[in-house]
């Protein structure tokens, strides 16, 4: 009584008829039951990440007045945090300075309310090649620094803030996806900068 109860239940759920259900092999209802399962884990995983937005909205919300960082929610399923460089590393280094360790706490603070997404950490760069000596010695070229800063913030995520490692994905794209003309100083600094994306896995 009670699978036949369940059954009916998983039926109604999935929007199949009942007539259909009752001829259903154990295969097609397993398979089913699986498929509504998946469901119910992608209903949860999207009422987490818009609680993560919401979360972000509040915990920098003087950062975003300011200016200083950027969110937005590209659709239901992804969010985007967007770091200028200079919020986080000081000239001429891949090390995060403890104002940015302060923001990337906010950050982390709203990422464990979605612990079932995933975060994408992706380093850009501005067009023009690597001349300070100090990184110069350390990087062969833009793709290797945005690289090397993006894993700076996972490292502060994983180590410092104790999210998930398997959440996390870093990827570097040097001057690939500009923002803005790097031909002026205003530009080139839009450029240089960290986007941390909150996602729907894929199924």
């Amino acid at each position: 009584m009670k699978r036949s109860f369940i059954f009916l239940a998983l039926c109604l759920m999935m929007g199949v008829a009942f007539t259909s259900c009752k001829t259903m092999s154990p295969a097609e209802y397993e398979a089913m039951q699986r498929k509504a399962e998946q469901k119910e884990v992608l209903e949860r995983q999207l009422v987490e990440l818009q609680a993560a937005y919401d979360s972000m909205q509040q915990n920098l919300k003087s950062e975003i007045d300011a200016q200083r960082i950027q969110l937005e929610q590209l659709s239901e399923r992804e969010v985007k945090v967007t770091m200028p460089q200079d919020v986080l590393f000081p000239s001429a280094s891949i090390i995060i300075d403890q104002s940015g360790r302060n923001m990337l706490s906010k950050v982390a603070a709203s990422l464990r309310q979605a612990p079932d997404t995933s975060i994408r950490i992706v380093g850009h760069t501005d067009l023009l090649p690597i001349t300070r000596s100090e990184l110069k010695q350390r990087f062969t070229d833009n793709w290797e620094l945005s690289a090397a800063r993006a894993a700076a913030v996972a490292r502060v995520f994983i180590w410092g803030e104790n999210i998930n490692d398997k959440r996390i994905s870093v990827v570097g794209r040097s001057h690939a996806e500009p923002v803005a003309d790097n031909r002026t100083t205003e530009g080139r600094a839009k450029n240089r900068r960290i986007e941390i994306f909150l996602e729907q896995p894929a199924y």
